[in-house]
């Protein structure tokens, strides 16, 4: 009993040795505020791309509480259509259909200022 326990715990421990972490963003770039509090920002290292659509790591700020809080997302953004879908939130996946970002200045701030950047230098940053 005792040799079939450890031989399980050394293959979990091999297994956790060798996957993989995940990657950090290395280059967070302020797409949007509103007021002094809320504030958004995208990694530009995380942008993929295809002929209309980014996708792309950004975390959201709000200092207007008590405390500084962080929401996390990955977000699919349809430049052409003007609409996005988050694919993610802190680290959960989002159930959600796309939406043009009505009545949320941070999410349309953060759709212009990705939307805006050129493909071709971020398809050469990422090669």
């Amino acid at each position: 009993m005792l040799t079939r326990l450890s031989m399980t715990l050394a293959l979990a421990l091999a297994m956790l040795i060798h996957l993989p972490f995940p990657a950090r963003a290395t280059q967070w770039e302020l797409a949007s505020s509103v007021g002094n509090d809320l504030h958004q920002y995208v990694d530009l290292d995380s942008i993929r791309l295809s002929p209309s659509l980014r996708r792309i790591a950004s975390y959201f700020t709000d200092a207007s509480g008590d405390e500084l809080k962080r929401t996390d997302y990955t977000t699919l953004y349809d430049c052409d259509r003007r609409v996005f879908k988050d694919l993610s939130e802190n680290g959960d996946r989002a159930q959600m259909d796309w939406m043009a970002p009505i009545d949320d200045p941070l999410n349309l701030g953060a759709m212009n200022f990705v939307c805006a950047l050129d493909g071709d230098a971020l398809l050469e940053r990422q090669s």
